[in-house]
Formats: structure tokens, sequence, C-alpha cells
């Protein structure tokens, strides 16, 4: 096992947290809160930049960085004209989605991964315990609802008085009542989709036995949040662990074990059962409200008419119709950014993973740990609309950051100092 003797700076922890908050926590994420947010962190970043005497960012991370901003805009000129007008909001949603990841990741590089770990673990602890505390410790719930949701602004929705829309940044109370933890995020699917990803990251990259303290509140976390997409990637991501290549009956078993967890929480608490049930059977129907599968299919159909690219909210001149309305973050992805961008997104995250693991695991297979990480990417987003987030996006801008010979010699020289330390 490797340990972590890395300092990281207060900066390097701030953007890494940012990063996390544009993408899933609704005070920086939804409204007018959220729109000032995004241009202020990319203003923020760019001083930073500038005054950062430290900070060296190399030719190729420029060239990298220029080259995919520039094939982003030409996509959506190639769009514009097979539709026949510029998309102007999904253009300036994109970019500025874009100019987050890839700021970003210029300033904490190589850290983005241990950083993620760690920042996802604290928010995690905090999550899991205001969670526990408003059930056993009823007047602390209440203090929160009518103390502290009051002066936190950038509420979903004022005129719905349901506790469990309301959130205090930290922690947001969405379907508290059907006893799920949304964590900070916008929902608990999404809670479980930011946490699996880190466990998969400690796991996968970093070599972390699931017995760490670490992982064990993660896999907490996640099902704390009675997600079915959650459980199922949870039950794949053990089922794949590399580290049971020697001993397959311990792939069977965590198999075993999540299924009899799943199975219970699909017995126990009605939503989870009826609402699997219901989604598959909404199939065919015309409201993507009713089914991610149905969402699926209508934004196929969407795809097959507009193979490049195409953006509906631009189409009905800014206007959203409940007809417009997807949950199926997968195909929302293939609609709006097309096959060339689809594809194009895959192939660059699989190439950055790869280069990962190398540099941080040199004994795993990288190629396969890859391509885990796209199958689990998938799963994740045919629940949640992950791929407009920019810490998704950031996942295809990791090639230039693991690549030199000297980071690979460097981290090899401490991976062979650790293990003399040891023995």
């Amino acid at each position: 096992m490797i340990k972590d003797n890395d300092t990281y700076s207060v900066a390097d922890y701030v953007v890494i947290y940012l990063l996390i908050a544009v993408s899933g926590i609704p005070f920086f994420l939804f409204g007018a809160t959220g729109i000032f947010c995004s241009i202020a962190i990319i203003f923020v970043l760019i001083i930073y930049l500038l005054l950062n005497s430290r900070l060296v960012i190399s030719n190729r991370t420029m060239s990298f960085v220029g080259i995919y901003l520039l094939v982003f805009v030409l996509i959506f000129f190639i769009q514009s004209l097979e539709c026949g007008f510029f998309p102007t909001l999904s253009f300036s949603k994109y970019l500025t989605q874009l100019l987050m990841a890839a700021l970003a990741l210029i300033v904490i590089g190589q850290n983005f991964f241990k950083l993620y770990i760690k920042t996802i673990y604290v928010l995690g602890i905090i999550s899991l315990t205001i969670h526990v505390l408003t059930f056993i410790v009823p007047p602390f719930f209440d203090f929160l609802i009518n103390v502290v949701v009051p002066h936190i602004p950038n509420q979903p929705d004022d005129s719905v008085q349901i506790f469990h829309n309301y959130h205090i940044i930290i922690h947001d109370f969405w379907q508290r009542d059907l006893f799920r933890n949304s964590g900070p995020f916008w929902e608990p699917g999404a809670n479980a989709g930011f946490t699996l990803i880190a466990l998969l990251f400690n796991v996968y990259v970093f070599n972390q036995k699931l017995s760490t303290k670490v992982n064990l509140l993660f896999i907490c976390v996640i099902l704390s949040t009675l997600s079915t997409a959650g459980y199922v990637v949870l039950t794949l991501i053990l089922f794949l662990n590399p580290q049971y290549n020697k001993n397959f009956m311990l792939r069977i078993f965590s198999v075993i074990f999540f299924f009899i967890i799943a199975s219970w929480a699909f017995a126990t608490f009605d939503f989870i059962g009826v609402k699997v049930l219901q989604q598959i059977d909404n199939t065919d129907v015309g409201d993507a409200h009713s089914s991610r599968f149905a969402s699926a299919r209508l934004d196929y159909e969407t795809f097959l008419r507009h193979p490049l690219g195409f953006s509906m909210r631009d189409y009905r001149k800014g206007v959203k119709a409940d007809d417009d309305f997807r949950t199926n973050g997968v195909f929302i992805f293939l609609t709006a950014a097309g096959v060339i961008a689809f594809f194009s997104y895959f192939i660059l995250v699989y190439i950055g993973m790869k280069k990962t693991v190398k540099f941080f695991n040199p004994s795993g297979n990288a190629a396969l740990i890859s391509i885990y990480f796209i199958i689990i990417l998938l799963f994740l987003g045919f629940s949640e609309n992950f791929f407009e987030r920019p810490l998704f996006m950031a996942f295809s801008m990791l090639i230039p950051y693991f690549n030199t010979l000297k980071a690979k010699r460097h981290y090899v020289a401490q991976v062979f100092e650790l293990n003399l330390a040891e023995n």
C-alpha cells in the first residue's frame, strides 16, 4: 500500500471543492446564484494563475487545452449548420463549464485524484453525520429547517413548503422523508454517483483495500442514499475489483452480500421497488418524467434526426417546455453533443485514465481499469445527468498531466523508498 505523504495548499483544496460544488451542490449549481458562482470562480482561477509565479504551465498542457476548446467551438458551428441556428445558450453554458474544468486541472494537476478522494471523504462524514442526527435528534432537524435554512439563498422553490426541498449548502434535504441521504448534492442518486467515483479511484487507481476506513465510509454513504443505480454500480465496482484477481471467491461473496442488501432495500422501501417496475413499464410512453428508459428513447429519436447534436432548449428560443424534460444522462449527452463529441469524450477519458493508472499504479492493468471506469460512468450516467458537469468534463482533460517520463520515474522512486522503509 502506498502511503499519502503529499502536502497540499489551501488553494488546492479550495479549487477541488469548487470544482465539485459547481458540478453537484445546489447553491453553486442552480439559479442566479449558480450563474454568479460559475463566472466568479472562472475569474478567480484566472487571477490565481496569473499571480502564482510558482505554477509552471507546460506547453503540452496549453496546446492540449487550446486544441480541446478549438474542437469544441468547431463542433458547435457544425451543429449550427446542420440545425439551421446557432445554439447560443448551450454554447455559453458548455464553454463556461469547460473553462472551469480546464482551469481547475491546470491549478491542481496530478493532485486531482487524491484531492478529490479527500474532499469527498470529508463531505461524506458531514453528510452521514447530519443525516443520522436529523433522525435520532428531531430538534436538530427542526433547528436546521427553521433557523438555518431561511438564511441560505438559492433554495429550489420557495413555493414548495416541503422540508426535504431545502439545503444548507453542506447538506441537502431532498428525499429525506424517504430516509435517503442526498449529502450536499442535488439528490441521493447524485450523492451516490460522486461517492462511487471516489471509491473507484481509491480502489482501482490507488489500490487501496476495501477494508480501509475511507472506503468503508464511502460504502456507508452509498448505502444511505438508497439509490438503485448506486447499488448496481457499487456491486459492479466490488465485482470488478482488480484486487480479487487472485481470489475469485471474494468476488462472488461481494456480489452475494450486496445482492442481499439490495433485495432488503427493494422489499423494505416501497418507493424503490415501485420505482424500478414503473421505470420498466413506462418505456414506451411519451412522458420522459415517467421513466429513464422513456427519456432515453425520446432522446434517441431526436439523435437520429440530428446525429451531430441538438439543443431543444435553444430551439424553443429559451423556453423549456415540459416535453423537453429529460432524465437519462447518457442519452442527454448523446443528443446534445452529437455522435462525434460523444465518442471523442470517451476516447479521451480512456486515454487519460490509462495514463493515470500507469502513473499511480504501475503494476495495475491500466487498459482494463480504464474500460471499467467508462462502463461505470455509463451506468451512473443512465441515472443522472452527470456529463454536463465540469467534474465529469475534467475526466476527458487528464492526458497532459500524466505523460512525462520524469514524473513516472519520480513516482517509481517514491514507491521504492516507501517499500524500503516498510521493510
